[in-house]
């Protein structure tokens, strides 16, 4: 079912917390195709390697909730192995797509992950909803960088090395910016691998 077009009526705000981004990261590697429990702690340690990195225990304990909630379905599950073979009900797609138009923040590891597995799991969302998606990321980071030149402003740290931070934090949220002004329009990737 890649494509849908649910579109919530307004945009909640994703909380870059542990645990509803190891639900994200379960929801969309598991809807993109990722079924094992194994393939989504892959997939979750290649979307911020230096920022986060869930353990097989948080992420299985994340599953099982899932299932338990019915979020997602197992085909069979052991003691041993765990849950099988994983598959994202209605229930779990309607609520990545919520957690996809979600307002969040882009700065800290968390944010980062999370703006990463916004852009990766892009392909859960018919092509103009993509466009929307991308549109609300950077609205996410104009904000931040607005809040953080802000907060850099009014800072009572004026060393040399403070300075160079705080100038590396905007330069890296500039870049990121200018870099969501070209990416490319959903119109052009429309497979399910993006």
């Amino acid at each position: 079912m890649i494509g849908l077009q649910i579109v919530p009526p307004t945009a909640p705000t994703l909380r870059a917390t542990p645990n509803d981004t190891v639900l994200f990261a379960v929801l969309g590697a598991t809807r993109i195709g990722h079924a094992t429990v194994a393939e989504i702690a892959e997939a979750a340690k290649l979307l911020a390697p230096g920022d986060w990195q869930p353990t097989g225990d948080v992420i299985i304990a994340c599953v099982r909730d899932a299932i338990a909630t019915g979020l997602i379905r197992a085909e069979v599950e052991t003691v041993e192995a765990g849950p099988g073979r994983l598959e994202v009900t209605e229930a779990g797609t309607e609520r990545l797509i919520e957690m996809l138009h979600a307002s969040a923040p882009v700065a800290g590891g968390l944010g980062r992950v999370c703006a990463a597995m916004r852009l990766c799991f892009l392909v859960a969302l018919a092509p103009d909803a993509r466009d929307r998606c991308v549109a609300a990321l950077r609205r996410d980071h104009e904000l931040e960088l607005a809040d953080l030149r802000r907060r850099c402003s009014g800072c009572p740290y004026r060393s040399r090395f403070a300075r160079t931070w705080m100038d590396h934090e905007i330069g890296r949220i500039e870049w990121e910016l200018s870099w969501l002004e070209r990416f490319p329009s959903a119109a052009v990737g429309n497979s399910a691998t993006g």
